[in-house]
């Protein structure tokens, strides 16, 4: 039996200015809107919104800053991904996340 492995990432906390807050989540369901909800939500005691972004650089199929794209439905994902609708790229990517956690608020 393996273990889940758990991956840090960004969502935003509703209000003004929308400021991102890090969670945490199984790298399984990145990508999945349900999954990545039953698993991010119980963090908070407030509703997050999308969208989800990949902090680790290590992530197979998100590069750091990159969204998930779970917010999209089936037709529309597929454009996102290629043009990185949602995406952090310049705010966490880039050589390393952890220089840019000042960025996010816990």
């Amino acid at each position: 039996m393996s273990s889940m492995r758990w991956v840090r990432v960004a969502v935003l906390r509703p209000g003004p200015g929308y400021d991102f807050v890090e969670a945490q989540c199984p790298a399984e369901e990145l990508g999945s809107y349900d999954g990545e909800a039953s698993y991010i939500c119980p963090q908070f005691d407030f509703a997050v919104a999308s969208p989800t972004i990949v902090l680790d650089r290590d992530v197979e199929g998100f590069p750091a800053g990159c969204s998930t794209f779970a917010e999209f439905g089936r037709d529309e994902r597929e454009q996102a991904r290629r043009e990185h609708w949602n995406c952090q790229h310049a705010r966490f990517g880039s050589s390393s996340v952890a220089d840019r956690m000042s960025n996010v608020k816990e």
